[in-house]
């Protein structure tokens, strides 16, 4: 494939065709020069929405336009070159650079939109509250609280969540924010949302051992093995057969009436 043409960026943001998505998708991990031009373009979709600005404002003088935080992560991860379940959390409780990273994907339409579909399934679970597992800087969890959703958020105590902390006072919001390491058990909450999250575990059935019994859904969205050229070298490998044979261990069935979500239901 020649250099992508903003036509083909527009197709991958839509992700309509799955045949050319992919093949933009193997082009951009291996041509540096297509992807510092996606770089920037997300950069450009990105800069005058709410969260960027909020970004902008948290970080302050030390904001960098149009840094690319995807490589500057991958390095980072490989300069720690993490081994152990130790090394792999105080990786995530340090690094600066997913603030960039996860605005970036979320502001610039990269990052798949599942707000319809989380509104449909709350709708047709009865689900009032949540808790947003692996939140990062809460833009999911945000957007729950924004359709009147009672949240909770869980992540490392780390830069992330230092911003998500700022998000929620500049906003006006109030919901809880649990640490790892330092939970037992999860809040009671109708459904743990953990989307994009579980790859980055070195074992994911983690995930499942602190949820509530009265917990009825559990959503994922995961990517295990992906490594996306070497910007995600991060994204453990994982047989998904073993994460479904817990979940069924705790009564979950997996509902497929949900195209773009793996949505499991308590068996009452």
């Amino acid at each position: 494939m020649k250099h992508l043409t903003d036509e083909d960026f527009r197709l991958y943001l839509d992700n309509k065709e799955p045949g050319k998505f992919k093949l933009i998708k193997n082009h951009l991990d291996n041509c540096k020069s297509c992807w510092n031009k996606w770089n920037r373009l997300r950069w450009d979709l990105a800069k005058d929405s709410e969260g960027f600005k909020e970004l902008q404002a948290f970080l302050g003088d030390s904001f960098k336009w149009y840094f690319d935080a995807s490589w500057a992560l991958a390095k980072e991860w490989e300069k720690k070159d993490p081994k152990t379940l130790v090394e792999v959390e105080d990786f995530y409780r340090q690094s600066k650079n997913y603030l960039y990273v996860l605005t970036l994907w979320h502001e610039s339409g990269d990052r798949q939109n599942y707000l319809n579909e989380f509104a449909n399934l709350t709708k047709k679970l009865d689900v009032d509250s949540c808790l947003d597992y692996g939140c990062g800087i809460g833009s999911d969890g945000l957007k729950m609280l924004d359709l009147g959703k009672k949240v909770a958020f869980y992540d490392f105590d780390n830069p992330s969540t230092e911003f998500l902390r700022w998000r929620l006072k500049k906003r006006n919001k109030k919901a809880k924010i649990l640490f790892v390491g330092k939970v037992k058990e999860f809040p009671s909450v109708d459904l743990v949302w953990a989307i994009d999250v579980l790859e980055h575990m070195v074992d994911p059935r983690e995930a499942l051992v602190a949820i509530s019994d009265k917990t009825k859904v559990f959503v994922h969205e995961s990517k295990f093995g992906d490594k996306a050229g070497g910007r995600h070298p991060f994204h453990f490998n994982f047989n998904i057969n073993i994460l479904n044979r817990e979940l069924r261990k705790r009564k979950f069935v997996w509902d497929r009436s949900f195209a773009d979500l793996n949505v499991w239901i308590r068996k009452a």
